[in-house]
C-alpha cells in the first residue's frame, strides 16, 4: 500500500486547528475572550463543584434541582483541570476527543483499504465541517461519543487480543452516553464488521459492552444538540452545526459507488432519515456522509476527463461550496455568547444579591448565571423544552397579566430577571416593553438595578406593599 505523505496526514489536523484558531481569534478582535455556548460552563461549574464540595447528587443551582453523576466525559474535564483551570478543561476535553477521532478513523479508513489520498480528503471534509467544530467548541460530549466510536471499530479490527478488548470498552463508554448513542455504536460497528467479516464472537461482545455501557454507566444529560429538523440538519439554510448541502450530493455519489453492498447502503439512508427527527445523530451522520464525500472527490479526481478544464473547475466549485459552510458556521460560533459584557454583568450579580436567590431567564443563558454569578436558575439548557419547569418560565416571560408573572416569582421564590438583548430582539419579544419587561417597567414590584450595554436586570421587592 502507498505511504501516506506527510502533507496529507496532517492536513485534517491542520485544517481542524486553524479554524478552531481562527474562531477564538475572532471573538478574541470582537473583545470577547470568553469560549462560546453554555456547554463548556456547564463542565466547568460541575467540574468546579466537585473540587470544592466534593461529590454532590444533585445540582442546587437550578430550580427542582437536577441530578449529577459522574460520567466518563465529566471525569475528563475534572481530570484535564487539574492541569488547565476549570473553563480550560472544559475547552480542552473536546479538542483532546478531536484528535483522537482524526487518528482513529484515518486508522479505520486504512484498515479498510482506502487510499491515502481518498483518508485525506475525507478526513478533511470531516475536521471542516459545521457540524464537527459545533462539537469540537459547544457540544463535547458529542465530539466525546464519536471519539469513543471510532475507537472502537479501529480497535476491533485489530489483531491483536488486547486492542479488541479495548475496542469493546470503548463501545462501551460509547453507549453510555444515551440510548440512541449505543444504536448507532451498534450500528457503525456491525456495518465495518460485517464488512471485514469479524468473528462472530467478537460481534456478540460488542452488542454485550454496548448493553452493559448504556445500563451501568452514568449517562451524559443532554445538551444542545448540532441538528434538529431539515433547517438545522443543513448547514445551508442556517443549521449551526449542520451538514453542508455539497457534502450530502457528494455522499450521495459515494452511496452510488457503495450500492453492491446493499446492507451498508441501508444502514446509511436510514441514519440519513433518522437524522431529521433526532438531532443526536447528526454527528454520526456527519462522519459517514464525510468519508462518502471523500470517496467521491478522490474519484472525481481519478477519473478520465474528456475535457481537462473539468476537473479543477469542478473541484474548485466543491471547494468553494464546501468553504461557504464552514467560514459561515465558524462566523456563527464567533458571535455566540456569553460576550464580556455577559460575565461583567452576572459578576456584578453575584456582588450584589444573596447566595440563593433564584434568577428568572431564557435557557440559553442558564449556564452563564450559574457558572458567573453562582445563584440557581429557574431553567438551563439540560431541560427540555416538554419540561413543565421550561413551560412555566416561558409562559411567564411572556404574560401580559402582572398577578400571573407574580404568582410565579412568589411560588419560585424567584428574586432576579435577567435580560439580554437577544431575548428582546426575537429570543424571547419580538419588541422593546413586550411580556414580562413590558409589565416590570411600569409595576413598583420590579426595580431595575443594573442596564449596561443592553444587559438589564429587574429585582422583584417582596415587601413592595
Amino acid at each position: 500500500m502507498k505511504k501516506q505523505s506527510p502533507l496529507l496526514k496532517w492536513a485534517p489536523v491542520i485544517i481542524a486547528a486553524a479554524i478552531i484558531s481562527a474562531v477564538f481569534l475572532t471573538r478574541y478582535v470582537l473583545d470577547n475572550q470568553l469560549a462560546p455556548g453554555g456547554e463548556p460552563y456547564l463542565q466547568a461549574r460541575l467540574a468546579r463543584t466537585f473540587f470544592t464540595k466534593g461529590i454532590i447528587q444533585n445540582d442546587h443551582l437550578v430550580l427542582g434541582g437536577m441530578p449529577i453523576l459522574i460520567t466518563p466525559y465529566k471525569a475528563a474535564v475534572a481530570s484535564i483541570s487539574y492541569a488547565t483551570g476549570y473553563i480550560g478543561a472544559a475547552i480542552l476535553a473536546p479538542l483532546i476527543f478531536l484528535l483522537i477521532s482524526i487518528y482513529c478513523l484515518d486508522r479505520l479508513l486504512t484498515k479498510l483499504g482506502r487510499t491515502p489520498t481518498e483518508r485525506a480528503i475525507s478526513l478533511a471534509i470531516m475536521a471542516s465541517s459545521p457540524t464537527f467544530l459545533h462539537d469540537a467548541l459547544i457540544t463535547g460530549p458529542q465530539m466525546a461519543i464519536i471519539a469513543f466510536t471510532t475507537s472502537s471499530a479501529t480497535c476491533l479490527l485489530d489483531e491483536k487480543t488486547s486492542n479488541k478488548i479495548l475496542g469493546l470498552l470503548a463501545a462501551g463508554l460509547a453507549s453510555s452516553f444515551s440510548p440512541v448513542a449505543a444504536l448507532m455504536t451498534i450500528l457503525a460497528n456491525l456495518i465495518i464488521l460485517l464488512y471485514k467479516k469479524i468473528s462472530w464472537r467478537w460481534i456478540s461482545g460488542m452488542v454485550i459492552a454496548c448493553i452493559i455501557g448504556v445500563s451501568l454507566i452514568p449517562s451524559e444529560a443532554a445538551g444542545t444538540s448540532a441538528g434538529g429538523g431539515l433547517a438545522r440538519t443543513l448547514a445551508d439554510l442556517g443549521g449551526l452545526g449542520g451538514i453542508p448541502t455539497f457534502t450530502i450530493l457528494l455522499a450521495a455519489i459515494g452511496l452510488w459507488m457503495l450500492w453492491p453492498k446493499k446492507f451498508a447502503c441501508a444502514a446509511i439512508i436510514t441514519l440519513g432519515i433518522a437524522t431529521f427527527y433526532d438531532p443526536r445523530l447528526i454527528s454520526h451522520t456527519n462522519l459517514i456522509t464525510a468519508c462518502l464525500a471523500g470517496a467521491s472527490i478522490t474519484y472525481l479526481l481519478e477519473r478520465r476527463w474528456n475535457i481537462s478544464m473539468l476537473r479543477p473547475l469542478s473541484l474548485l466549485v466543491i471547494i468553494c461550496g464546501l468553504l461557504f459552510s464552514t467560514i459561515s458556521a465558524a462566523g456563527q460560533i464567533s458571535r455566540l455568547g456569553p460576550s464580556d459584557d455577559t460575565a461583567e454583568s452576572l459578576l456584578w450579580l453575584k456582588g450584589h444579591s444573596r447566595s440563593g436567590e433564584v434568577v428568572l431567564s431564557e435557557p440559553m443563558n442558564g449556564h452563564w448565571i450559574q457558572y458567573f454569578a453562582v445563584r440557581p436558575v429557574n431553567v438551563d439548557e439540560r431541560m427540555t423544552p416538554y419540561d413543565n419547569r421550561t413551560k412555566n418560565a416561558k409562559e411567564t416571560l411572556n404574560t401580559v397579566y402582572i398577578e400571573k408573572a407574580e404568582s410565579y416569582i412568589k411560588t419560585t421564590n424567584t428574586t432576579y430577571v435577567y435580560i439580554t438583548p437577544d431575548m428582546i430582539n426575537g429570543t424571547t419579544w419580538s419588541g422593546q416593553d413586550q411580556g414580562l419587561r413590558g409589565l416590570m417597567q411600569g409595576d413598583e414590584m420590579f426595580k431595575n438595578t443594573y442596564k449596561s450595554d443592553g444587559i438589564e436586570i429587574y429585582e422583584y421587592i417582596q415587601d413592595h406593599d
